[in-house]
């Protein structure tokens, strides 16, 4: 991978992201640094820019759980950017409680586990692909091989237990990433998957209820994704280790199917080659 200038990092503001963030920060020229609330916003980039001189940080706010507002951030980076070399889609929420939606009217980990990264890389596609050599990281999980890939309850229109609901929306995220990165296939740009490992989050604690490793353990693992020098398109890594995902995600009539369905959700058309 050629050295990365611009990189976007979702969800900084806390967790994985906030230290992926310290660890890219001093290493690109500008880093985008996104999150739903100014004041954390705010107080990361009091923290980075004096540390990081040479770096430009751009603080970035949108919420996930409104469609409009991930349009709106694109747009954002399109503005400041020409090339963006490196695309870190980390935000993510627990699942969500009994009767409760976002404000497009989805199950609130789907939404912004999937279908928002979905529609960000999207939006994005054309900034990625003037860097000849960009990434694309999804972050991954584990927990995306304790359930199948199966309609309608892959799709979720009523409230699940919060575990289904963020595993679900995680397998969907392996299916994608799987079907775009056979999309990109000679493009030069890459999509790879990168599970983390347990690490100590809010989000760990409130979906599972147990503690982890620190965050900066899962930044190290999201940059090693992020800038390694091997051809990695498609790769799933559990940590640094190569592995398969699901079983699920390798299946194409699964790929297919999911987007199909997202893209029509979303209104898109997909800007990446149709993969065959």
């Amino acid at each position: 991978m050629s050295p990365i200038t611009a990189a976007l990092v979702t969800g900084a503001t806390d967790g994985i992201g906030r230290a992926t963030a310290r660890r890219l920060a001093g290493l690109v020229d500008t880093l985008l640094i996104h999150g739903r609330r100014q004041d954390a916003l705010e107080e990361l980039a009091r923290e980075l820019a004096p540390a990081n001189p040479g770096t430009t940080v751009v603080p970035l706010l949108a919420d996930f759980t409104d469609l409009a507002q991930v349009d709106r951030l694109a747009e954002a980076v399109r503005d400041r950017l020409d090339v963006l070399d490196l695309l870190v889609n980390n935000a993510a929420v627990a699942g969500g409680q009994p009767g409760v939606s976002s404000r497009d009217g989805h199950e609130p980990a789907f939404q912004v586990n999937y279908l928002a990264p979905v529609l960000l890389t999207a939006r994005l596609f054309g900034t990625l692909a003037r860097g000849g050599a960009s990434k694309i990281v999804n972050l991954s999980c584990a927990q995306h091989r304790s359930v199948r890939f199966a309609w309608p309850t892959m799709w979720p229109t009523v409230s699940q237990h919060p575990k289904v609901a963020y595993a679900r929306s995680k397998l969907a995220l392996a299916v994608h990433t799987c079907s775009l990165a056979t999309a990109l296939e000679g493009s030069g740009v890459s999509a790879v998957s990168v599970d983390p490992g347990a690490i100590e989050t809010k989000l760990l604690r409130a979906t599972f209820g147990f503690s982890g490793a620190p965050p900066a353990a899962g930044a190290d693992h999201v940059l090693h994704a992020a800038t390694t020098r091997q051809d990695v398109n498609g790769a799933y890594f559990e940590g640094k280790r190569r592995v398969r995902p699901a079983q699920d995600a390798l299946r194409r009539d699964a790929q297919f199917q999911l987007d199909a369905v997202t893209m029509r959700l979303l209104s898109l058309r997909p800007p990446w080659p149709s993969a065959t």
